[in-house]
């Protein structure tokens, strides 16, 4: 996917031959060069790294909540903060919107199993002990206590895997928040890829330029007029240019 390898590249000093279009024009800037901004509500490209920089309680929260599991979003301008827990485990790390592969999904139903297990041990042995003769408390006690637990082994959670770029899937619980969220996280995407790619750059390769606004096009970044607008000033800034070069 271009945006992941540009990504990757502002963080390292390799480039990508393939992804050349996402290639920053900042070295023929700092010459002297102004470059030009022609869309509207246009603000210049942010670094990768500010991205992780992006502050927590700036933006939008989900809590979601499905037996022993919970999930929280905290929705930033560049970044989401996850976090994840369940009974053993939380875990809590800061994503870029631009990692997530939204259109990438898999479903999982989970299971604590170990409660499970426990769960039937128990009641097992409370049962054989009280068969036994042995001590009516002890039973009683055994049984409760698995039946507690194999309710909670036998509760079943119910996530939607979305893939992020380099990383782990986010969770999230297939509940009445999960259309929500999926729709606060397609449209921060795209406001992201707005701010970093929808810059016309006159002194890039106008080839590499027209392959980026197609690419922003068919993610619906920008509008049909925007895409027409930038074509038509490339086509005049390259009247030496074949137009079918430009295809």
């Amino acid at each position: 996917m271009p945006l992941l390898d540009y990504l990757q590249r502002r963080a390292t000093p390799t480039v990508s031959p393939a992804t050349s279009w996402m290639v920053s024009a900042s070295a023929k800037a700092s010459k002297g060069v102004t470059k030009a901004k022609p869309l509207d509500m246009r603000r210049s490209r942010h670094a990768c790294a500010a991205a992780w920089c992006d502050s927590l309680g700036s933006g939008m929260n989900f809590k979601q909540r499905s037996g022993w599991v919970s999930t929280e979003f905290d929705l930033g301008e560049e970044v989401i903060h996850h976090t994840y827990r369940t009974l053993n485990m939380t875990r809590s790390r800061a994503i870029s919107y631009a990692s997530l592969e939204l259109e990438e999904r898999s479903t999982l139903v989970s299971q604590n199993r170990f409660a499970l297990l426990l769960g039937f041990s128990l009641l097992l042995s409370g049962v054989v002990f009280f068969a036994l003769g042995m001590s009516e408390s002890l039973s009683l006690a055994m049984c409760w206590l698995g039946a507690i637990a194999s309710f909670i082994g036998a509760w079943r959670t119910r996530y939607v895997l979305v893939e992020v770029d380099r990383a782990d899937p986010v969770h999230i619980i297939a509940d009445s928040n999960f259309d929500p969220i999926m729709e606060e996280l397609s449209r921060r995407r795209k406001e992201l890829w707005h701010r970093l790619y929808a810059d016309y750059d006159p002194l890039a390769d106008p080839r590499d330029e027209l392959r980026k606004f197609e690419w922003l096009l068919e993610r619906k970044v920008i509008s049909l007029e925007d895409f027409e607008w930038v074509r038509s000033e490339i086509e005049m800034s390259q009247r030496g240019l074949e137009p079918e070069e430009l295809n």
